[in-house]
């Protein structure tokens, strides 16, 4: 028995056609018998035998079998015999020689194609292939590499899709930066990265100035403005916090000041200590929590400024603001508070005590920069009833509130520190 094997290209797939006889081949007629075997002549010279009709009629019926492909036009036609007898045969002798030919059937030729033509369909270059080549499906998005062996490996899915023969690195048009360089991706690839210089690569992945801050971040400009970083990198306008900028944002925990609604004689307070002991009675009493000072100051020199935490924003007991910061309690910019200090613990108004200042007054002898006013006017630092003179604040004056008038006249000294007055009370 002779075998013959031909591959024949066929669209873009490879037919492989084995055809196998008993008899020897007769150069002479092409086979029209349809019997096994059958002469099969010139096919060789270029074609001459294996006419296209007669390989037609030889594959029309069912019995032809073994020698209905014409054997001898494969083998001794060699490509001739394959482009032109053959392919008559092949193309006119129809489904009747491929289905009935037998031992002259077809192999198939790669993925997805129909077995005769490969068309529609991905398929693989021959092997061997060259080692570490790539080839991309895009159709399905699946790459393949050639192995060590020269063999195809299986697919690699491509997330992106396929960029020419590979897997797609990114989204052809965005940019990235790489260190301080940027990169642009083109097809479906990177670029190679272009250093930026001088310049840094932004968050949008190209070369540019450095911005001067991040997107949507707040800073302080002093204890009340602040700004805010726009989205190009730039600080936009000043601002002004509701109460205080602390720590690059508007925030602070407000700190309760009243005046008291108990009302003392100067003399009797019992030095600062007794004083601040009545401010956090009083603040318990109205369930204000913290601890709390009294504004007062001594001979010695101990006065708000030296005793109290300086951290604002300071507010009533209802919650209206008066200062925002210590320096704008102790030195504001008009010259006034933002308003007056004369509701007590409870949220009323104070009392009037002793009419020394022709209204009500608070004990104080401490200046607007919350430094001692005069030592000689303390009451014998809050002890002794029998001193002469002190000074003292007007709660319902937010520009006299800390040094409103004194009783240092030969007219109230005597008596001043024998009369009644209020306290102011700050949380710390």
């Amino acid at each position: 028995m002779r075998k013959v094997v031909a591959r024949l290209a066929v669209g873009s797939a490879w037919l492989v056609l084995v055809a196998c006889g008993n008899r020897p081949l007769d150069k002479g007629q092409p086979n029209t018998s349809g019997e096994t075997g059958g002469t099969i002549g010139s096919a060789g010279l270029g074609g001459g035998a294996g006419h296209p009709g007669s390989a037609a009629t030889t594959g029309s019926p069912g019995s032809g079998g073994t020698g209905g492909l014409g054997v001898g036009g494969f083998a001794n036609g060699g490509t001739g015999g394959v482009a032109t007898g053959g392919g008559g045969g092949i193309a006119t002798g129809g489904t009747g020689a491929h289905a009935m030919g037998g031992f002259g059937g077809f192999v198939m030729t790669g993925f997805g194609g129909s077995p005769s033509t490969g068309t529609g369909g991905f398929m693989l270059p021959p092997e061997p292939c060259r080692r570490g080549s790539l080839v991309c499906d895009a159709a399905r998005s699946e790459q393949h590499t050639c192995q060590d062996d020269l063999t195809w490996s299986g697919p690699t899915t491509c997330f992106l899709g396929c960029a020419g023969n590979r897997c797609a690195d990114c989204k052809s048009g965005t940019h990235a930066c790489n260190n301080r360089a940027a990169q642009t991706c083109v097809n479906g690839h990177w670029t190679d990265p272009t250093s930026c210089g001088a310049d840094v690569c932004t968050s949008n992945g190209v070369c540019g100035k450095p911005p001067e801050c991040e997107p949507s971040t707040t800073t302080c400009i002093d204890d009340v403005h602040y700004k805010q970083c726009q989205q190009d990198g730039t600080w936009g306008p000043s601002s002004e916090c509701p109460l205080l900028c602390i720590d690059h944002s508007c925030g602070g925990v407000p700190k309760t000041v009243f005046v008291s609604s108990q009302l003392y004689v100067g003399g009797e307070l019992g030095g600062l200590a007794g004083a601040d002991l009545k401010c956090q009675q009083l603040a318990q009493a109205a369930g204000l929590p913290g601890q709390f000072l009294a504004w007062l100051s001594d001979s010695s020199g101990a006065s708000p400024s030296t005793r109290f935490n300086k951290i604002g924003p300071y507010v009533l007991t209802e919650g209206t603001l008066i200062a925002r910061t210590w320096a704008e309690l102790t030195a504001p910019a008009s010259g006034t508070l933002r308003a007056a200090i004369n509701l007590t613990e409870f949220r009323v108004h104070v009392s009037m005590g002793t009419n020394f200042c022709g209204g009500p007054i608070a004990w104080t002898d401490t200046k607007d920069d919350g430094t001692l006013f005069d030592k000689s006017l303390t009451c014998g630092d809050w002890k002794n009833p029998q001193s002469f003179g002190s000074s003292w604040g007007k709660p319902d004056d937010p520009s006299e509130w800390t040094q409103g008038c004194d009783g240092s006249a030969s007219s109230i000294g005597p008596l001043a520190c024998q009369g009644y007055a209020a306290l102011y009370c700050f949380q710390q």
